[in-house]
């Protein structure tokens, strides 16, 4: 999603990018530097990396647990 706009990629491949949160975290700094965006236009970008981190944090925090109950 770097260089190549995630509209041009195959379906299939642009399916795997939404599993990145590399692609959306590109996505808002390009709206907030070259398009000047506020706010609004990087909400859904910014909720879906929250999503994305609350998710990992909480397999890593049941995943810590189970390994200190050892």
């Amino acid at each position: 999603p770097i260089f190549t706009p995630v509209e041009s990629m195959a379906p299939a491949i642009e399916w795997v990018s939404r599993l990145n949160p590399l692609r959306y975290l590109i996505q808002v700094i390009r709206d907030i530097l070259l398009k000047g965006n506020g706010w609004s236009a990087i909400r859904g970008d910014m909720a879906v990396l929250g999503a994305i981190a609350l998710g990992l944090l909480s397999v890593s925090s049941l995943s810590f647990r189970r390994l200190i109950r050892r």
